[in-house]
This record gives C-alpha cells, sequence and structure tokens, in this order.
C-alpha cells in the first residue's frame, strides 16, 4: 500500500513579481564622481590602472584595488575574478562600501556574431566620436575596429556547442557573449548605480576557443580598456 505524502512544515514560498531595488541615494560623500571600473581577469584592469594618475594601492578585505585619477575624475579599478560567482561578491562589497556614481565593466567577450569586429549611453556616444582606437594586426588583413553599441548576452560557459549558439542566436539576436556582466548589472540594478558594460570582441564564439581566445584576447582586452578610459575622460568633461 503506498504510503501519503508527508504534510509541509512550512507554507510554500510566494513569488512576488519583480526584483528588490534599494532606494535612490547619492553617493557616498568625497567620492561624488568616483567611478568603478572592474574587470574579470588583470588582462582586462591593468591598463586602465596604468592611466591613473597619483596611483595608489589598497584592498577591501582580502581583495586588492588601485585608486587614482583621470582626467581629474577619481578612479577605482579592481579585478573581480572569472564567473558570476566571484563578479557578484566584488562588485557588491565595492559597491556598497564605496557607492560609485556609476560602475563601467571591462574586458572580452566572444564574438557570437561573427559581424562583429574586435573593437552613461550618452556619454559613451561622445567617447565613440572622440575615441581612436588601435589597428588589430592580429588578423589578415588588418583593420581598425568599431566602437558601437550593440546587445551582449551573459552565460556560464567559455566553449558554446553550435545548436546552443543557433539557439541563443535565434532567441536574443546578441553581438557578443561573456560571462560576468549580467551578475554584475542585476547588483547594479538593485544598488540603483548606473552601470555600463564595455567588451572588446575576441574569438568568434565556438566549442573550443581556447586558441583563438588566448590569440586575440590580449588585444581585445586592450581595446575595451582604452576606451574605458576615453569613456572616463569623457565623464569627466561633464559637470
Amino acid at each position: 500500500m503506498a504510503k501519503s505524502p508527508l504534510a509541509l512544515v512550512h507554507e510554500p514560498p510566494l513569488n512576488a513579481p519583480g526584483l528588490p531595488v534599494a532606494p535612490l541615494r547619492r553617493p557616498a560623500p568625497g567620492l561624488r564622481n568616483m567611478t568603478l571600473v572592474l574587470g574579470a581577469l588583470p588582462q582586462e584592469t591593468e591598463l586602465v590602472e596604468r592611466a591613473l594618475e597619483g596611483r595608489k594601492r589598497g584592498r577591501l578585505g582580502p581583495f586588492p584595488y588601485a585608486e587614482g585619477r583621470i582626467a581629474g575624475r577619481r578612479v577605482v579599478v579592481a579585478a573581480t575574478g572569472i564567473g558570476k560567482t566571484c563578479a557578484s561578491m566584488i562588485t557588491m562589497l565595492f559597491a556598497e562600501k564605496l557607492r560609485p556614481r556609476e560602475l563601467l565593466m571591462t574586458g572580452t567577450a566572444s564574438r557570437i556574431n561573427p559581424e562583429m569586429r574586435n573593437g552613461l549611453l550618452r556619454a559613451a556616444r561622445r567617447a565613440i566620436a572622440r575615441h581612436l582606437p588601435e589597428t588589430a594586426v592580429q588578423h589578415n588583413p588588418s583593420y581598425v575596429p568599431l566602437v558601437r553599441i550593440g546587445r551582449i548576452t551573459s552565460g556560464d560557459q567559455f566553449g558554446i556547442p553550435s545548436a546552443r549558439i543557433e539557439h541563443i542566436r535565434r532567441q536574443l539576436s546578441p553581438d557578443l557573449m561573456e560571462m560576468e556582466s549580467g551578475s554584475v548589472a542585476e547588483v547594479c540594478w538593485s544598488l540603483r548605480i548606473p552601470f555600463l558594460c564595455i567588451r572588446g570582441g575576441s574569438n568568434l564564439t565556438q566549442n573550443s576557443p581556447e586558441g583563438d581566445y588566448r590569440k586575440l584576447s590580449p588585444f581585445a582586452s586592450r581595446q575595451a580598456a582604452l576606451f574605458t578610459v576615453s569613456l572616463i575622460r569623457e565623464l569627466g568633461r561633464a559637470p
């Protein structure tokens, strides 16, 4: 004879629509023009660090960062580590402690749209008009990357099977795919911090990207970092 299912000890949870969002708040006193720049790897943040004037280093808990100024604007730069868990943890810690005016995520992404070449929104558009990318000599023929506004998807896989790639293309029509910025954006949305993701397209989205990623990611990281610096300079020009 089948046993009857055990009764629930607790009532089932209620799923309320929407996300909890912090009330709008001012940046921390003394940091009102501070920009927080995050990247997953030191490769993605080191060029921004080198652009800092009066650079000094510090730590939040065990996590290191660099601090200085770009075009008079105070900037804090830190690496989160790879993946959504690391990105969420570091973003929440730094955003809550420092309460920056805005957060920029810089780094690389795979090109799920093969037409993409490896290369706040109002400020970004102004920065695009002023920015001078470097020539991509890793390809034959070489070319000058374009900086453009597009759609970025955020996943958890480094290699993506072709069937999954086609499904994502049909569903979302994205330009780039990466790992961390979706979770960083979620933290920023919850804390009401303006957020922009800056990604340089590296390898094509593929099942085994290791070789192409190693070859192309240094240049893609550099281009994303160079534009991040251009954008911060543009933010410094704003009143």
